[in-house]
């Protein structure tokens, strides 16, 4: 990321306008009961994808539960009342995840890894946490019942499921004196039926086409479509709508689903122009309109 950072906008969380364009839409956000219904309705049977809002996810695949990047406290920083906020409310709470048999850190920044949310998660003891490599001490205040780091290139097996690092483009940190001293992370999750690809937090490259396609094809990617902004800062460490289609293409993934967008402002783009721009990249692509997911925050689709 380019010197100046999110410096160079820090007043921009405080000023952002409350205009058309950056207020939620009718029916954007679940509500709890419709979300929490929705992600029990089929049972650990049922393979589907609950998005949590930004970046994070609730997986069933093989009976195996995982949970990925899940931020579901408020504000975006070390210190609740300071720094981004959301704009709309999470409809989940840590301890409807305490079934959970994985947990899935793509990175370090504060929403990847909340603590609040990891605090909250009840059951810790029998998750196992996969983290990029670097981040294992870190996790060790949570007690989690195994923690797994995995360097890019590296393969770990958890009942049955299989999850490899990937590359991705982006940065770590979490204070002044930690930058990039932990990796980051995209993933494929694949089972002996599925083949699953969370992007994480990463600006656009060949590397996805290099790195990522011969673990493919996938039946679908979780890619980031939001906070692209100015892209004099955000073209470094964050896809636009295009790319993320374009990753999509490289990649083989017959389905992809928007993350990254809709839930907090942490750029200058309209909160909801990325959605647009998605779903006609998609087309322009050549996806059909049932191959280009964006759910409600709190909702699930199903994988079959």
């Amino acid at each position: 990321m380019r010197e100046g950072g999110f410096s160079a906008v820090s007043g921009f969380f405080r000023t952002r306008p409350p205009t058309e364009d950056n207020l939620p839409r009718a029916g954007h956000v679940l509500t709890r009961p419709e979300a929490v219904g929705s992600l029990q309705s089929g049972g650990i049977a049922r393979d589907q994808v609950t998005w949590l809002g930004h970046a994070g996810f609730a997986i069933q695949v093989a009976g195996v539960r995982l949970l990925i990047d899940p931020f579901l406290t408020d504000f975006a920083s070390p210190v609740r009342g300071i720094g981004p906020r959301k704009f709309v409310t999470t409809p989940f709470e840590p301890a409807d995840f305490g079934q959970t048999d994985i947990l899935l850190l793509s990175h370090n920044h504060y929403d990847h890894m909340d603590a609040s949310t990891l605090d909250g998660l009840p059951n810790r003891a029998r998750m196992t946490a996969v983290v990029p490599e670097g981040l294992g001490d870190r996790m060790s205040v949570w007690q989690f019942g195994t923690v797994t780091e995995l360097p890019w290139g590296a393969t770990t097996v958890v009942q049955g499921v299989s999850i490899s690092a990937l590359p991705a483009i982006h940065f770590s940190g979490r204070g002044l004196f930690d930058r990039n001293k932990s990796n980051w992370n995209s993933y494929s999750i694949t089972t002996g039926t599925r083949r699953i690809y969370f992007a994480g937090d990463t600006a656009f490259g060949p590397v996805f086409r290099e790195r990522v396609a011969p673990g493919g094809p996938y039946d679908i990617a979780l890619v980031p479509i939001g906070a692209y902004m100015p892209a004099s800062m955000m073209a470094a460490v964050h896809c636009t709508p295009e790319e993320a289609v374009r990753l999509g293409r490289d990649i083989n993934a017959s389905r992809l689903l928007g993350m990254h967008w809709g839930t907090i402002s942490l750029s200058t783009e309209p909160n909801f122009e990325p959605p647009r721009r998605f779903a006609e990249a998609g087309a322009a692509s050549g996806y059909r309109s049932d191959e280009l997911l964006l759910p409600p925050v709190g909702g699930t689709v199903s994988l079959a």
